[in-house]
């Protein structure tokens, strides 16, 4: 029997880590204190999601970069929730015939491979390199850099780019930056994505979105991805060709 009092919800607003858990989750990772590894380091997050929060930091090369940092014990928490939600599906399948036909267990299960992906910065860090060398071609696009030596499995090191959400665009702003072109490449990125190279973003929000100072779109979020079997991409790029000739038509 589930006890189903010890699901909670959580979650529903985010707040930023104190410092002293960010000091603790980076000498774990890296076995030296922060202080050491950068040359400045803003204690203040100045992005925060549910699983890790984003502060800018400098390089002793001199390059700001921004730097990912998982929320301490998130992946016990998650572990937990996931062992609780993996008790309900068991139960559903097992009890219901909806359950049956809807493969309750099964569907579960690719819920909790990506959600595991997510709390590992290092295949993060390799999605962004080869995004970032898929969609070069696109010169309103930008990608952040990841930088190896400072990237760990809680710990995501990569270009600052400074930027504003789309969301919060004036109209004057988005104007200037010309959107038709901005939108055409992004749309034509993504089928790219899916169509051709066969590795695509899954989590394509407005939130992810970014108008960098530079007037590019910059893409954010990278740690849920998914690719798609080769003749499908094969086909796909054919309907993306002939998409490419009508538009260059009109």
């Amino acid at each position: 029997m589930i006890n189903f009092s010890r699901f909670r919800f959580s979650g529903l607003f985010i707040d930023f880590a104190k410092f002293e858990k960010v000091e603790k989750v980076f000498y774990a990772e890296f076995g030296q204190k922060i202080k050491d590894v950068f040359k400045e380091f803003d204690p203040v997050a100045f992005s925060a999601a549910s699983i890790g929060q984003v502060h800018k930091a400098v390089l002793h090369s001199g390059k700001t970069v921004a730097v990912k940092v998982q929320r301490d014990e998130i992946q016990v928490q998650i572990k937990q929730d996931l062992e609780l939600c993996q008790s309900l599906m068991n139960y559903l399948e097992d009890k219901t015939e909806w359950g049956k036909r809807y493969n309750l267990k099964g569907k579960f299960c690719d819920i909790q491979e990506t959600l595991i992906n997510e709390l590992d910065y290092e295949k993060e860090a390799r999605n962004l390199k080869i995004l970032k060398e898929n969609l070069k071609e696109f010169d309103r696009i930008r990608i952040p850099i990841p930088y190896d030596s400072y990237c760990r499995k809680r710990v995501l090191t990569m270009e600052y780019i400074s930027s504003i959400n789309i969301k919060k665009l004036s109209p004057e702003v988005l104007f200037d930056a010309k959107p038709e072109e901005l939108s055409r490449q992004l749309f034509r990125s993504y089928l790219k994505q899916i169509f051709i190279d066969g590795f695509f973003q899954m989590d394509p929000h407005p939130g992810n979105i970014y108008l960098s100072d530079d007037a590019k779109l910059a893409i954010f979020g990278f740690p849920m991805f998914s690719t798609i079997f080769f003749f499908i991409a094969a086909i796909g790029s054919a309907f993306l060709a002939l998409e490419i000739l009508w538009s260059d038509k009109k």
